[in-house]
C-alpha cells in the first residue's frame, strides 16, 4: 500500500486566550479595550504545555497496487507542513493600544492569552478531488461508469466496467473515497481529515463501505406526516467517528453552517467537517476535518459566517475564534473566552448579489457589529478581517443565549428571558424559562444547571422573538412571541415536551422535541401543527445563511397566465406571446426556495423544501373559504414577508394581493378590498371585469393567472347576480348600494393615479377604466338635480382623456345629449354641439337632463344657446347660420345674438336690420331692440335717428290699438292744465302721475326713452336705413305727432330742437307749463327729467348730457338742453350778469332774450293773470342795462312806457312797486352815470390842454435861448 506522509514543525510559545468579558465596573461607552493609556490592565497567562517537537503524519487512504498512477495522485492529498508564528493578537482587541506594553489595556478587560492554533492547508486536497472529478467524467462520456438515478431523494452510483478486475479494485476505492456526497452519494470517511497540528491518517475504504453499509441495514428514512414540507437529502450520513478522538464513537453534531457550496458542520467532540458541493449528480463531498483543540474536545456550539470579510466565527467550548474562508484557516486576529452565544444583528442581514446566501451587513469603515453573551456582559465588538475590537459592554451578567435585532436583543440566563435595549443599556423582565425552578441565593450553580432548561430564542418577522418556555423536559412546553415592546404578539405554540432545537422558517415553526428524534411543525399564524416527522436517530434543526433553490412545476403551473377576457383589439397570436414570454420568465425564476436543515449522525444533513408558498396559500384559502378571517390574517402575514426586490418576490406578492382582493371582494368586505384594488399592485381591469356588464370595453386583452381565473369568474357571478337583482337572499340584496357605491370609489381612485402608470400597460388600462367610469355613471340613473348632471359632465371632462369618441357614441347610445352636447364643447367640437342643442330645442330627440337642467325653461335654453355659440363661435358665416335659424325659430334671440357685444367678429348691422325688416309681424319690435342695443350698448350713435323713429312708431301703435291709453293720455294732461299757480314743470309732473294715471308701461317706457334720446341729437341727426322716410329725425318726428295731439311735451322737444323758440314758448303756455317757458326765455333751455327704467339707457343718456360733452350755445343753441337737476333758477338781482352755457350774453341773445320775455309776459297778459304778471315783473328783466355801453336814455324810457302800457288799468299798482322802483331807479342811475361821466371827461380835457399847452411854451423858451 502507498503511502505519502508529510511531517510538521511547530514551535512553542506562549499563547493566550484573550478574555474581552470585562469586569462589571466596565464603562459601556469604551470604543475599545485601550480607551485610556493611565489604566492598569490585569493580564492573565494560561499556559498550555505544548510539545515543542512534536511531529504528526496524515497517512492517505490505502490504495491496490494496481491503480493507475494517475489515480493514486487523485485520491491524495498533499498537506503542507505549515509554520505558524506564535503571537499575541493585542491589536485585534484594542486600537490604540501600544505592542510593547500589554500593561496599558483597558484596566476593566480581564485578557487571558491562549494559544493560536495551527492549520493545515486544503488546496491540495481540492485540486485532488477536481482530478478525480475530471478522471471520472471522461470515463462516463466512454461508457466506463453509468449513472442510475433510481430516487429523487438519495442516488446509489453502480459501477460497471469493461477494465480488467485489476483496474475494479481502483474504481471501487474512487467510489468510495468520495465522502460526504449529497442525496446522490454515500461517501466514506476516508478523505484526508485535518486537525490540528497533525494529519489523520486515512482509514481503509474498505472498512469505511462496510461502516456505511452496516448504517444503512439499520436506518430508515424519516416517516413524514403531509404537511407544508417534505425532506431533500444533501449529506446522507455523516462520519462523526474519528480513531484519533476516542470519544468520538458517541459524538453527536451540534452545529451546521452553509455558505455557497460549502457546509461547514460542527461536533461534539470539536472537529469541524468541511463539505464541498462538487456538481448536481455528485452533491457534497468531505474535503476537509479540523479539530479546534488538540488536548480538548469542546464542543463546536455555533458557526457565524462572515462572507462580507471572508471569515467565519466558530464558538467552542466557550472559546470563540475567527477563521477564514471558504476553506476554514485559522485568522489569527486573536480568540474571546467565557463566550456563551453569539449573534449578528438578524435585521441586518440581506441577500448578495446572487440571491443566494444571506450576509450580515458590512461597513468597509467599522467591519461588522457582533454581540456576545459572556458570563459578564453581553458586549458589542467590531469584527474586521484583521481585527476583533470592542465597541462596548451591557451590564447583563450570566447570559447564555440571545438574538439581536437592531436597537434590541432577546437574551437569557438560566432562569428567565428579557427584552434589552441595545441603545440605552436597559432591560424588560419577560418570563422565566422553567416555570418549576426559581433560583435562590442558596442554590448552587451545579444544581441550577441541573433543574434549568436550555433558553431558545429564534426571531420571528420583523419585530417578533419565539421564546421557550415549560416546566421541564419531560413535560409539556410552550412557545411565546412577543415584540419589541415586549408585549405577547401572538398565541402560544404548544408542545408535548421542552424541544432541544428550535428554528422559525416563516410561517411555521420548527422544533426537536427531547426525545430528539421527533420534530414537529407549526404554524405561527394559528399554532396548530401542521406536520410531524419522526427519525430512527437524534436529530437537530438549524437555519443556515446559504439558500437552497429547487424548480418545481406546481408554482409554473400556478402562476401561469391565461386570457380572462378579449374584445379583439388584440390579436390571439400577440395573447399568446405575451403568455409564452411569461412562462419562459418564471421558468427561471420560480424556484423553491429554503435555508432550514436537518441534521443528525445518521440522518445526515437533510433540507427542509417547504411546499410553495402560493400552492400552500391557495390551498389554505380553499379549506378555510367558511373562515375569511382567518385566511385573509394569514395572506396579510405573508404579504409583509414577501421579497418584492426579486422578480418572483412581486410576482408572488401580486398573486397573493390579487387573492387576498378577490377574497374580499367575494365576502362583500368593500373597506377592507378597496385598499388592495386602489395601491396601484393589481390590474384594475381585474376588478372592472368582475363589476362591468359588458366586457367588451376591457382594451388590451386581460391576462390573469390561470390558478385565479375561475375564481375571479366566481366572484363575478356573485356580484353581477346583486347588480342585477337575481339573487333571492335579502341580506344580499341589501348591499347593492354598497356595492355600486364601492366600484365608483375604486374607478374614481385609479384615475388620480394617471401620472404614475405609462406606456402600453398604462394606455390600455386607462383606456378601459375611462369607458368603465362612464357605464357606471349611466347605469346609476340618479341625474335627478342639476348637481348630478354637473357632477357627471365634469367628472367625464376631468377623467377622458383617451377614449373621447367611444365616450360620445356611448353618450348618444343611452340618449344622454345634454352631456354630449357639453362633451362636444369640451373637445371643441362646438358644431357638433349646437347642431345637438337645436335638435333638442325643437324636441327632435328627448333628454331628460335636458330639461331638468334648463327646469322646462325655453328662454334658459335659448340664452344658453346665445350664449354658448357666442363664445365659440368667431367666423361671421357661422353667426349668419345659426342667426337665420334663430329669426325663423326664435326670432326674439336672433336680436340677442347680433346685438351681443361680446360676438368675436364685425356683423354687417344694415344687413341685419334688412333681415328684420323681412319679418311680416315685428309685433315683438325686434328692430327697435336690436338698434337699442346697437346704440345704447355698442354706441353706434349712427344709429340713433332710427331708433326713435322706431319707438315713435311703437307709441303711435299702442295708442291706435288702445283707447284706454289715449284717455290716460287726456286725463293727465287736463289734471295738469287745471292745476293752480305755482306748479312743478310738466316733465316733474309726468313723472310723478305718468305711472298712477297710465296702465300701459311699456308706453310710459317708451315715451320717457324717446324724450332722452331726442334731448341729446342734433337738429341734422338722419335716418340711415328707412329709404322710405324723411331723411331728418325731428321733422319726421314733427310731422307725426302734429297728427297725434296726445303728446304735447313730447312735440314742444322737438320744436325746441328744431329751433323754434317761440313756437315752443307758445306750445308751452298753452300746456300752463309756464315755469318751463320762462326758464326757456332767460337759458335757451328746457328742463327736462323722464325716469329710464333701463339702466344702461340711463348711463348711455347721462354720459352724452355731459356739459363736457356739450357744445357752446352760441354755436349751437339746439344742444343745450340738460336734464332738470342741472336748471338753476333764474332770480334778477341788480349786480348778477345774466348767462347762459358757457359765457355773457351778446347783444344779439340779449334781444332774443327780451323778445322771448315779452312773449312770455303777453300770454300772462292775455290771461290777466295778477299773480303771473306780478311774478315775472317783479322777478325778471325785460330790458337790459349795460354799464359798459352808452345807452339812449330816451330808448330806456320809451321800453319802459310799453310795457306800463301794456299792464290792464285794473292791474294794483302795489303789485308792480317792485318792478317800478327798480326800473325807475336803474334810469336814474343810468342817467346820473352818464352826466357824472361827461362832467369828469370834461374836466380831464381842460387838464390835459392845459398840459400840452405848457409843453409847448417850454420849448419856444428854450429854442430862443439856445447859444449859438
Amino acid at each position: 500500500m502507498a503511502k505519502r506522509q508529510k511531517s510538521k514543525n511547530r514551535k512553542n510559545s506562549k499563547n493566550g486566550e484573550v478574555d474581552v468579558a470585562g469586569n462589571n465596573n466596565h464603562s459601556d461607552n469604551n470604543e475599545d479595550y485601550a480607551a485610556g493609556g493611565n489604566s492598569k490592565g490585569n493580564t492573565q497567562v494560561e499556559n498550555e504545555s505544548i510539545d515543542s517537537n512534536n511531529e504528526e503524519s496524515a497517512e492517505t487512504a490505502k490504495l491496490p497496487d494496481n491503480c493507475t498512477e494517475e489515480t493514486k495522485e487523485s485520491l491524495s492529498s498533499d498537506l503542507s507542513n505549515n509554520e505558524v508564528k506564535e503571537s499575541v493578537p493585542q491589536d485585534v482587541i484594542q486600537e490604540n493600544a501600544n505592542e510593547n506594553s500589554p500593561d496599558d489595556l483597558n484596566s476593566n478587560s480581564n485578557l487571558e492569552l491562549l494559544p493560536e492554533m495551527n492549520h493545515k492547508e486544503t488546496a491540495e486536497a481540492l485540486e485532488g478531488v477536481a482530478e478525480m472529478e475530471e478522471e471520472k467524467e471522461e470515463k462516463q462520456q466512454k461508457g466506463e461508469i453509468k449513472v442510475n438515478n433510481n430516487n429523487l431523494d438519495e442516488k446509489d452510483v453502480n459501477t460497471e466496467t469493461d477494465e480488467t478486475s485489476q483496474n475494479q479494485d481502483c474504481k471501487e476505492t474512487a467510489e468510495n473515497s468520495e465522502a460526504g456526497v449529497s442525496s446522490q452519494k454515500d461517501f466514506s470517511e476516508n478523505d484526508n481529515k485535518e486537525f490540528d497540528g497533525k494529519t489523520d491518517p486515512v482509514e481503509d475504504p474498505k472498512d469505511n463501505e462496510n461502516k456505511n453499509l452496516k448504517l444503512k441495514e439499520i436506518h430508515h428514512d424519516p416517516i413524514i406526516s403531509s404537511g407544508p414540507y417534505s425532506l431533500v437529502s444533501l449529506i446522507n450520513s455523516i462520519p462523526v467517528e474519528n480513531s484519533e478522538i476516542p470519544e468520538s464513537q458517541n459524538a453527536q453534531v451540534t452545529s451546521i453552517e452553509s455558505f455557497d457550496s460549502n457546509i461547514y458542520i460542527g461536533t461534539s467532540v470539536g472537529e469541524l467537517l468541511h463539505y464541498f458541493k462538487i456538481d448536481d449528480e455528485i452533491g457534497y463531498m468531505l474535503i476537509s476535518r479540523q479539530r479546534f483543540s488538540e488536548t480538548k474536545t469542546r464542543q463546536i456550539k455555533k458557526i457565524v459566517l462572515l462572507p462580507s470579510i471572508s471569515r467565519a466565527l466558530v464558538l467552542s467550548g466557550s472559546i470563540l475564534s475567527c477563521f477564514m474562508l471558504p476553506e476554514l484557516s485559522p485568522a489569527n486576529i486573536g480568540k474571546i473566552k467565557d463566550v456563551n452565544d453569539i449573534s449578528l444583528d438578524w435585521d441586518s442581514f440581506k441577500l448578495d448579489l446572487r440571491n443566494s446566501n444571506k450576509i450580515a451587513e458590512y461597513d468597509q469603515t467599522h467591519g461588522i457589529v457582533a454581540t456576545l453573551l459572556t458570563k459578564k456582559c453581553i458586549r458589542l465588538v467590531r469584527v474586521a478581517s484583521d481585527s476583533i475590537k470592542l465597541i462596548k459592554d451591557l451590564n447583563y451578567p450570566n447570559s447564555i443565549a440571545g438574538i439581536r435585532r437592531s436597537n434590541y436583543a432577546a437574551a437569557a440566563t438560566q432562569f428567565g428571558y428579557d427584552l434589552v435595549d441595545m441603545i440605552r443599556g436597559q432591560k424588560i423582565p419577560l418570563f422565566p424559562i422553567s416555570t418549576s425552578f426559581n433560583k435562590t441565593e442558596n442554590d448552587d450553580v451545579s444544581t441550577s444547571k441541573k433543574l434549568a432548561l436550555k433558553p431558545l430564542i429564534f426571531p420571528v418577522g420583523k419585530r417578533e422573538f419565539l421564546l421557550s418556555c415549560g416546566n421541564t423536559k419531560e413535560e409539556p412546553s410552550m412557545g411565546m412571541i412577543v415584540n419589541t415592546n415586549g408585549d405577547i404578539s401572538r398565541g402560544t405554540i404548544p408542545w408535548s415536551s421542552y424541544p432541544s432545537s428550535l428554528i422559525v422558517d416563516y410561517p411555521y415553526a420548527i422544533a426537536v422535541l427531547n426525545s430528539g428524534n421527533e420534530v414537529v411543525i407549526h404554524s405561527i399564524h394559528d399554532q396548530a401543527q401542521a406536520q410531524q416527522i419522526t427519525c430512527d436517530d437524534k436529530v437537530k434543526v438549524s437555519s443556515v445563511s446559504h439558500i437552497f433553490n429547487f424548480a418545481n412545476d406546481k408554482i409554473i403551473e400556478l402562476i401561469r397566465l391565461s386570457v380572462l377576457a378579449n374584445n379583439g383589439d388584440i390579436k390571439d397570436y400577440e395573447l399568446k406571446e405575451k403568455i409564452s414570454d411569461f412562462d419562459a420568465k418564471i421558468s427561471k425564476i420560480s424556484n423553491i426556495s429554503s435555508s432550514s436543515l436537518l441534521y443528525g449522525v445518521k440522518e445526515g444533513v437533510k433540507l427542509f423544501l417547504p411546499t410553495p408558498k402560493l400552492v400552500r396559500l391557495v390551498d389554505l384559502a380553499d379549506k378555510n373559504a367558511n373562515n375569511t378571517e382567518s385566511v385573509i390574517e394569514d395572506l396579510q402575514d405573508e404579504i409583509r414577508i414577501s421579497d418584492n426586490s426579486t422578480d418572483y418576490g412581486k410576482v408572488e406578492s401580486d398573486f397573493i394581493t390579487l387573492l387576498i382582493g378577490l377574497i374580499l371582494v367575494g365576502d362583500l368586505q368593500f373597506d377592507r378590498a378597496f385598499d388592495y384594488w386602489i395601491d396601484g399592485n393589481l390590474d384594475p381591469r381585474v376588478l372592472i371585469f368582475i363589476f362591468t356588464k359588458n366586457i367588451k370595453y376591457i382594451y388590451g386583452g386581460l391576462l390573469t393567472f390561470s390558478s385565479l381565473a375561475e375564481k375571479i369568474r366566481n366572484v363575478r357571478t356573485k356580484i353581477q347576480a346583486i347588480l342585477n337583482d337575481e339573487i333571492s337572499d335579502s341580506g344580499l340584496k341589501s348591499k347593492k348600494s354598497a356595492v355600486n357605491e364601492f366600484y365608483k370609489l375604486f374607478l374614481n381612485g385609479w384615475m388620480n393615479k394617471r401620472s404614475i402608470f405609462k406606456g402600453e400597460d398604462g394606455h390600455v388600462i386607462f383606456k378601459t377604466l375611462e369607458v368603465s367610469l362612464v357605464l357606471e355613471y349611466l347605469s346609476d340613473n340618479s341625474f335627478t338635480n342639476v348637481h348630478a348632471i354637473n357632477n357627471f359632465t365634469d367628472l367625464i371632462k376631468e377623467y377622458v382623456l383617451i377614449m373621447k369618441d367611444e365616450t360620445v357614441n356611448i353618450l348618444l347610445e343611452n340618449k344622454k345629449f345634454y352631456v354630449a352636447c357639453k362633451y362636444y364643447e369640451h373637445l371643441g367640437q362646438a358644431s357638433n354641439s349646437v347642431n345637438l342643442f337645436m335638435k333638442l330645442l325643437e324636441n327632435e330627440i328627448q333628454d331628460d337632463d335636458f330639461e331638468i337642467f334648463f327646469q322646462r325653461n325655453d328662454e334658459l335654453k335659448l340664452e344658453n344657446l346665445i350664449e354658448f355659440i357666442v363664445n365659440n363661435f368667431d367666423d361671421e358665416q357661422s353667426i349668419w347660420k345659426y342667426g337665420e335659424w334663430l329669426v325663423t325659430k326664435h326670432p326674439k334671440y336672433a336680436v340677442k345674438l347680433f346685438a351681443s357685444s361680446q360676438l368675436k367678429c364685425n356683423i354687417n348691422e344694415h344687413k341685419v336690420l334688412t333681415l328684420l325688416d323681412k319679418i311680416s309681424e315685428d309685433s315683438g319690435g325686434l328692430k327697435l331692440s336690436y338698434l337699442q342695443v346697437l346704440v345704447v350698448e355698442k354706441s353706434e350713435i349712427q344709429f340713433i335717428g332710427d331708433l326713435i323713429i322706431e319707438i315713435l312708431n311703437k307709441m303711435l301703435k299702442l295708442l291706435d290699438q288702445d283707447k284706454n291709453l289715449q284717455e290716460s293720455l287726456e286725463l293727465l294732461i287736463s289734471k295738469y292744465r287745471i292745476l293752480k299757480i305755482p306748479k312743478s314743470t310738466f316733465d316733474k309732473y309726468w313723472k310723478i302721475e305718468s305711472l298712477k294715471t297710465i296702465k300701459n308701461n311699456e308706453f310710459v317706457k317708451l315715451h320717457n326713452n324717446l324724450c332722452n334720446f331726442i334731448s341729446i341729437i342734433s337738429r341734422e341727426s338722419k335716418i340711415i336705413t328707412n329709404k322710405n322716410e324723411n331723411k331728418n329725425v325731428l321733422k319726421t318726428c314733427e310731422s307725426k305727432l302734429k297728427i297725434n295731439n296726445n303728446l304735447p311735451y313730447l312735440l314742444i322737444l322737438i320744436i325746441f330742437k328744431l329751433g323754434s323758440y317761440e313756437s315752443c314758448i307758445d306750445q308751452l303756455c298753452q300746456l300752463t307749463d309756464f315755469k318751463s317757458a320762462e326758464t326757456l326765455a332767460m337759458t335757451f333751455k328746457i328742463p327736462i327729467e323722464f325716469v329710464n327704467f333701463d339702466h344702461k339707457i340711463d348711463h348711455f343718456i347721462q354720459e352724452h348730457n355731459h356739459p363736457r360733452n356739450k357744445l357752446n350755445f352760441t354755436q349751437n343753441k339746439d344742444k343745450l338742453i340738460v336734464p332738470e337737476e342741472e336748471v338753476v333758477e333764474v332770480v334778477v338781482e341788480e349786480e348778477e350778469e345774466e348767462e347762459t352755457g358757457n359765457g355773457v350774453l351778446t347783444k344779439d341773445d340779449s334781444e332774443l332774450n327780451e323778445k322771448l320775455l315779452l312773449q312770455v309776459f303777453e300770454h300772462y297778459l292775455s290771461l290777466n293773470d295778477f299773480n303771473l304778471i306780478e311774478n315775472f315783473l317783479n322777478n325778471h328783466k325785460i330790458f337790459k342795462f349795460n354799464e359798459h355801453q352808452e345807452q339812449n336814455i330816451d330808448e330806456l324810457f320809451k321800453k319802459f312806457e310799453i310795457i306800463l302800457n301794456k299792464i290792464p288799468n285794473n292791474f294794483p299798482i302795489f303789485l308792480i312797486n317792485m318792478f317800478l322802483s327798480k326800473n325807475l331807479i336803474k334810469i336814474n342811475d343810468n342817467l346820473n352815470n352818464s352826466l357824472m361821466i361827461k362832467n369828469l371827461t370834461r374836466s380831464e380835457n381842460k387838464r390835459l390842454k392845459k398840459i400840452y399847452k405848457d409843453i409847448e411854451n417850454s420849448g419856444n423858451y428854450y429854442h430862443a435861448n439856445k447859444p449859438n
